[in-house]
């Protein structure tokens, strides 16, 4: 007579035991392979997309000729009768009036004082590094796209206006559509042999912080 063999039937216990084994070995391998392959190969970092967005014109110092050689040659005017006739010459070709901006104009003073001070007509300032980027940072002036225009000579507010729309660089300031802001500032005083006004003329397009920082994107 043949014996009856009983076999335990697997219960879902041992089942589960299984189960996690598997995924425990399963896991084991992905590591391997990860420190075998993947973590061989130099990690490339994601390309961030951080476009420079604010910008800065600065075309050549201008002199107005002839320049003033005597203290009664040269008479300061109101630097505001800049923005006027440059509206006037805007006006002509179809872009809308710049308006004035105290901090602008603060910065632009900032400017045409340095200048003055060291004898130096130019854009840069080894001195004390008033530029106009730096002047308009220090005012919290935040732009999207900024330019300068200087210039020298004994002139008038509307002299000054065609000196500058005699140059095709500073004549692109002055009539530029996208511009909206603007600040002029007039230094008068000694000019190594000469008596003259210095002009320093600002143009803006205004920005938020995240956009003259440079990481807005477009």
């Amino acid at each position: 007579m043949k014996k009856r063999v009983y076999r335990k039937k697997k219960t879902t216990r041992t089942r589960s035991h299984l189960g996690v084994f598997h995924l425990l070995i399963f896991g084991l391998i992905l590591a391997v392979i990860y420190v075998k392959v993947i973590n061989n190969h130099p990690v490339q970092l994601a390309y961030l997309d951080i476009p420079q967005t604010s910008r800065v014109y600065l075309p050549s110092p201008l002199e107005f000729l002839p320049l003033g050689k005597s203290v009664l040659g040269t008479q300061a005017f109101d630097p505001v009768d800049v923005v006027r006739y440059v509206n006037i010459e805007r006006e002509k070709v179809g872009s809308a009036p710049l308006h004035l901006s105290a901090r602008l104009m603060e910065a632009a003073q900032m400017r045409a004082d340095i200048i003055l001070k060291y004898q130096n007509f130019s854009h840069q300032d080894p001195y004390e590094n008033i530029t106009m980027m730096t002047a308009l940072e220090k005012l919290g002036y935040n732009y999207k796209y900024a330019s300068e225009n200087i210039g020298m000579g004994d002139s008038s507010g509307e002299a000054a206006v065609h000196g500058f729309m005699s140059s095709l660089p500073h004549k692109e300031n002055l009539l530029n559509p996208d511009l909206s802001e603007t600040g002029v500032a007039l230094s008068t005083g000694p000019y190594r042999e000469f008596y003259v006004n210095i002009i320093v003329q600002l143009f803006a397009i205004p920005g938020g912080r995240d956009e003259y920082l440079g990481y807005k994107k477009e």
